[in-house]
């Protein structure tokens, strides 16, 4: 079902908008990793800590700065990139600079990664907002940018511990399209797989790379602000400081009232 749904736009205007789907960002959009910063450098060695121990190898026999300094390479709050990796690429290269076997590099991602998704939490509305929009026959998707190449089975349990994996009817990794925001390639395939324009589709993040990714492909951009105070102006068609806003976009608010607070 096709949705003609209004807001403002950049200038103030009403604008009217026929929309197929609404698709979204991950991490800080449709869940969190509590308590964790966007760069992950100053955990590097304690999860490679963890890595080490969960694979049955002494820490104690191991440089960790040696690792960390190669992560250090991949982390993308530090060296901006287009191109994504495979966790294979990547801790492959750490293992060589630790000198250990490569037979040991499935236990060491898991429990590296591990590390990191203990302090997964989804927001509260997360699941409302994708009940309404799939009853409504709004299509959902989702994008996002992985860290350190993660497999996508993490983030497929990610969306299952959070309830939601049920309620977005495709999603796609940095890994799985090659690129990573805000290349224009991962949310064409988003929209090739749901056979739909990218003039049909809303995408929500709560980045600029989400924004200026979005804007360059060709769909409406709306910016999840949930720092009061900020107003980072990037180009967006909405900012919205919660997903219960994405319906309002649509002219389905009307659908959630029970469940604002």
């Amino acid at each position: 079902m096709d949705r003609i749904g209004s807001g403002l736009n950049r200038s103030g205007s009403v604008v009217r908008i026929i929309m197929k789907a609404v698709l979204f960002d991950l991490g800080e959009t449709l869940y969190s990793y509590e308590g964790l910063p966007l760069s992950w450098k100053d955990h590097y060695q304690a999860a490679w800590k963890r890595a080490l121990q969960m694979a049955g190898l002494d820490c104690a026999d191991y440089d960790l700065s040696l690792a960390a300094a190669h992560m250090e390479k991949f982390n993308t709050r530090i060296v901006i990139r287009d191109e994504e990796f495979s966790s294979d690429h990547i801790f492959d290269g750490a293992l060589l600079q630790l000198k250990i076997d490569q037979i040991h590099r499935e236990k060491i991602v898991d429990a590296y990664f591990g590390y990191f998704r203990q302090a997964l939490r989804p927001y509260p509305e997360s699941r409302k907002v994708l009940e309404i929009l799939r009853r409504n026959g709004i299509r959902t998707g989702a994008l996002t940018d992985v860290a350190y190449g993660m497999p996508a089975h993490f983030v497929e349990d990610d969306l299952r511990l959070c309830g939601i994996l049920d309620l977005l009817d495709v999603w796609f990794t940095s890994v799985h399209v090659g690129y990573r925001k805000p290349h224009p390639r991962g949310f064409l395939t988003l929209c090739e797989a749901l056979e739909i324009a990218p003039s049909e589709a809303i995408y929500v993040g709560n980045e600029e790379k989400d924004v200026v990714g979005a804007k360059n492909a060709g769909l409406t951009a709306a910016l999840v602000n949930r720092t009061p105070g900020a107003k980072p102006e990037w180009r967006q068609d909405h900012t919205i400081t919660s997903l219960l806003d994405c319906l309002e976009i649509l002219e389905l608010g009307g659908q959630a009232d029970g469940y604002r607070r």
